[in-house]
């Protein structure tokens, strides 16, 4: 912390990258020499993750990409920290799923829009955009961008604020993203997304984007459709999901809202 304090003391510290990730650092020093928080059910797990684990992983991902190999060792610790609480996760998940139960106050990615998007549904049609492949980090990187640049607010159901979703298992495309948009446990590609979409919202207006719709742009279709208050839409946007698959024509390990095509 003193030698941060000196750091950042320094009239020029500003125009450097290096104290960004010298203050990430001390934020992880600080972390490891914290009693970690002891978590037993479930949602206690997830809760967990949400409000640290997800911000410890943020961390390491600056100082893994700063080219700085000072860090190593603190990065080593750090890594055997999390393994700790991801095995925690593991055995309790397994433990739950085993019994094939309910999970009570917590949200899943089958019963996401019936718990979020319906009750919205009764006051007006929500916009509902779904970042694939997306881990909690990285939203939290860009929810903090969007919220500083004015004109939206984020909130809640609970005091507590952001609410992590338990995916599917395995959490890729063909499970977790096919329930999420179908409400409901299943397996399949973009035409069984539409279709439980549509049966999902049943009467009520409803219409889903996918990557196809929105890789030359947001269209003035796409634009009209979520300027219609009365009109559930969905909009699927893959730029972190693609980069997962082939990589960042940038190179870069950081997200900003700018970096998702369509968000803006």
């Amino acid at each position: 912390d003193e030698a941060l304090a000196e750091l950042t003391d320094h009239h020029l510290h500003d125009s450097r990258p290096e104290t960004a990730t010298a203050e990430m650092a001390a934020r992880l020093v600080r972390w490891l020499a914290r009693t970690p928080e002891p978590a037993g059910s479930l949602r206690e797990h997830v809760d967990r993750h949400v409000r640290d684990g997800a911000w410890v992983d943020r961390a390491v991902t600056d100082l893994r990409y700063s080219g700085h190999t000072e860090f190593a060792g603190l990065l080593d610790a750090v890594r055997a920290r999390r393994d700790e609480r991801d095995r925690e996760f593991a055995e309790r998940l397994a433990a739950w799923s085993g019994v094939s139960g309910g999970a009570t106050d917590l949200v899943l990615v089958e019963n996401l829009l019936e718990t979020i998007a319906r009750p919205l549904a009764a006051e007006v049609a929500p916009l509902i955009i779904v970042v694939d492949g997306m881990t909690a980090a990285i939203a939290g990187a860009i929810t903090t961008e969007i919220v500083r640049g004015g004109g939206w607010t984020e909130t809640g159901r609970h005091g507590q604020g952001r609410e992590g979703a338990l995916a599917t298992v395995p959490s890729i495309t063909a499970f977790s993203r096919t329930s999420l948009l179908s409400g409901e446990l299943k397996a399949g590609q973009q035409t069984d997304e539409e279709h439980g979409f549509r049966d999902f919202w049943g009467t009520r207006a409803s219409i889903l984007f996918h990557k196809a719709d929105v890789r030359d742009g947001v269209s003035d279709h796409i634009k009209a459709a979520i300027a219609d208050r009365s009109t559930v839409a969905d909009v699927v946007l893959n730029a972190v999901d693609d980069s997962l698959d082939k990589g960042r024509a940038d190179g870069r390990a950081d997200w900003h809202a700018s970096g998702i095509a369509g968000l803006d």
